[in-house]
């Protein structure tokens, strides 16, 4: 397989083998026939100000959603959210990928700006019980407990 390799003063070495040359040349000369929809600026970009200002203002209202793997469930469920919550300027949710469902929750506790996290319940039970989290009910709290689908009635523990 041939290798192309794009240089140019100062810059990162870009590699790609041909077949992906090839479909990313296609995709340009296909996307070129196609008119793009503008984005909408927010309004926190056009306002300016000091960069600790700017700061600030971007991270009073974002909350980041643990997500897990990029093609599962969890994540799908994260990026939804993000769709349909995300106001702009005066909310922004950012889903983040993790390594599943444990490391969601274990993100949630120890990783910077992770607010949300979508776990199981028996993760939460594991944590309690074996690693031994001290303080953890009053460390989380349940906003939304799923149930499976047909199964409306709570189960008995």
């Amino acid at each position: 397989m041939r290798v192309l390799s794009f240089l140019s003063a100062g810059a990162v070495p870009l590699l790609v083998s041909l077949p992906v040359y090839t479909f990313c040349l296609a995709s340009f000369a296909i996307g070129l026939g196609v008119t793009a929809q503008a984005q909408t600026v927010p309004k926190s970009l056009e306002q300016g100000g000091t960069d600790a200002a700017m700061k600030a203002r971007k991270n009073n209202w974002t909350v980041g959603v643990a997500g897990g793997q990029l093609t599962g469930t969890y994540m799908t469920f994260a990026n939804e959210l993000a769709e349909v919550l995300d106001d702009g300027d005066n909310l922004r949710v950012i889903p983040i990928v993790t390594y599943g469902a444990a490391s969601n929750l274990d993100d949630l506790l120890y990783l910077r700006n992770v607010d949300v996290a979508v776990t199981q319940a028996d993760v939460f039970d594991y944590f309690r019980t074996q690693r031994k989290i001290s303080n953890l009910e009053s460390r989380v709290n349940y906003i939304i407990r799923f149930t499976r689908f047909g199964d409306a009635r709570p189960r008995a523990h």
